[in-house]
Protein backbone atom coordinates (compact mmCIF):
# COMPACT_ATOMS: atom_id res chain seq x y z
CA UNK A 1 0.00 0.00 0.00
CA UNK A 2 2.58 2.31 1.20
CA UNK A 3 4.55 1.81 -2.48
CA UNK A 4 1.35 2.37 -4.71
CA UNK A 5 1.27 5.69 -2.39
CA UNK A 6 4.40 6.92 -3.24
CA UNK A 7 3.98 5.88 -6.73
CA UNK A 8 0.94 8.43 -7.22
CA UNK A 9 2.58 10.88 -5.11
CA UNK A 10 0.95 10.98 -1.46
CA UNK A 11 4.20 10.36 -0.04
CA UNK A 12 2.23 12.06 3.46
CA UNK A 13 0.57 8.39 3.32
CA UNK A 14 3.10 6.29 2.23
CA UNK A 15 5.32 7.50 5.21
CA UNK A 16 2.37 7.31 7.62
CA UNK A 17 1.69 3.51 6.49
CA UNK A 18 5.35 2.76 6.45
CA UNK A 19 6.06 3.81 9.85
CA UNK A 20 2.74 1.82 10.98
CA UNK A 21 4.30 -1.60 9.34
CA UNK A 22 7.51 -0.47 10.66
CA UNK A 23 6.40 -0.85 14.28
CA UNK A 24 4.32 -4.11 13.63
CA UNK A 25 7.32 -5.62 12.36
CA UNK A 26 9.18 -4.91 15.09
CA UNK A 27 6.52 -5.77 17.43
CA UNK A 28 6.71 -9.39 16.11
CA UNK A 29 10.13 -9.70 15.45
CA UNK A 30 9.69 -9.97 11.24
CA UNK A 31 13.82 -8.62 10.69
CA UNK A 32 13.14 -9.52 6.63
CA UNK A 33 10.15 -7.22 6.84
CA UNK A 34 11.67 -4.55 8.94
CA UNK A 35 14.51 -4.16 6.50
CA UNK A 36 12.36 -3.88 3.81
CA UNK A 37 10.07 -1.30 5.16
CA UNK A 38 13.23 0.54 6.69
CA UNK A 39 14.45 0.62 2.60
CA UNK A 40 11.02 1.84 1.63
CA UNK A 41 11.21 4.51 4.11
CA UNK A 42 14.63 5.55 3.02
CA UNK A 43 12.89 5.61 -0.25
CA UNK A 44 9.60 7.61 -0.04
CA UNK A 45 12.20 10.11 2.54
CA UNK A 46 14.00 10.74 -0.40
CA UNK A 47 10.96 12.24 -2.38
CA UNK A 48 10.59 15.01 0.21
CA UNK A 49 13.07 17.88 2.01
CA UNK A 50 11.30 17.04 5.71
CA UNK A 51 13.85 14.10 6.78
CA UNK A 52 17.41 14.92 6.71
CA UNK A 53 20.07 12.87 4.76
CA UNK A 54 20.73 11.52 8.38
CA UNK A 55 18.15 10.25 9.25
CA UNK A 56 17.79 8.40 5.38
CA UNK A 57 21.24 7.30 6.29
CA UNK A 58 19.87 5.32 9.51
CA UNK A 59 17.17 3.54 7.55
CA UNK A 60 19.51 2.42 5.17
CA UNK A 61 22.46 0.92 7.61
CA UNK A 62 19.64 -0.58 9.88
CA UNK A 63 18.21 -2.12 6.61
CA UNK A 64 21.71 -3.19 5.36
CA UNK A 65 22.47 -4.96 8.33
CA UNK A 66 19.36 -6.92 8.30
CA UNK A 67 19.76 -7.95 4.73
CA UNK A 68 23.37 -8.61 4.95
CA UNK A 69 22.53 -10.99 8.15
CA UNK A 70 19.44 -12.34 6.11
CA UNK A 71 21.83 -12.70 2.77
CA UNK A 72 19.01 -10.57 1.28
CA UNK A 73 19.08 -9.48 -2.39
CA UNK A 74 18.18 -5.74 -1.40
CA UNK A 75 21.82 -5.34 -0.39
CA UNK A 76 23.03 -4.21 -3.62
CA UNK A 77 19.85 -1.74 -3.47
CA UNK A 78 20.85 0.11 -0.32
CA UNK A 79 24.58 0.34 -0.88
CA UNK A 80 23.62 2.66 -4.68
CA UNK A 81 20.95 4.53 -2.46
CA UNK A 82 23.47 5.32 0.30
CA UNK A 83 26.04 6.02 -2.49
CA UNK A 84 23.66 8.81 -4.04
CA UNK A 85 23.58 9.96 -0.56
CA UNK A 86 27.09 10.84 -0.59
Amino acid sequence: MAITYRAVGDIDKSISHLQTSLQIFEEVGSQANIAMALLELAKSNLHTNRASNEAIQNYLLRAGKICQELQLPQVQEIQQLQLNLT
